[in-house]
């Protein structure tokens, strides 16, 4: 049964999914036990096409749908090797969306690690000016 898409709160978690003709980001609460799917169109290049599944899916109905999704979309039918969804990136927000002269880049958060840290001193002086 379809749950209503006012269910998940907050989006804790997104993983993208490519195939050749679309984008597949799946949302998930922190739990990971709700789910949603946004599908991006990437057949046209001028134009963001989004299509919100206004379904909410938990673990076991997401995973069945990427199969179906991976199955669809293989080169050969049944072919193991020639994957047709391939997980592209894991996030934890998008930032946003940048147009320059050809198609759309979609920027997102993915946590680091802390390699180094920084600190700018700023101190006033009087007799400067």
């Amino acid at each position: 049964m379809p749950l209503s898409a006012a269910v998940i709160s907050g989006v804790q978690k997104l993983v993208l999914y490519e195939t050749r003709a679309r984008y597949f980001l799946v949302g998930s609460n922190h739990a990971q036990t709700k789910h949603r799917v946004l599908k991006i169109d990437r057949t046209e290049p001028k134009d963001l096409a989004i299509i919100d599944d206004k379904h909410v899916y938990n673990q076991q109905e997401v995973r069945e749908l990427l199969g179906r999704l991976d199955l669809g979309n293989r080169t050969k039918m049944g072919q193991k090797g020639s994957s047709g969804l391939s997980r592209a990136v894991s996030a934890y927000g998008i930032v946003g969306k940048i147009v320059l002269l050809g198609p759309s880049v979609l920027t997102t958060t993915s946590p680091l690690p802390v390699v180094g840290m920084s600190c700018l001193v700023s101190t006033a002086h009087e007799g400067f000016g």
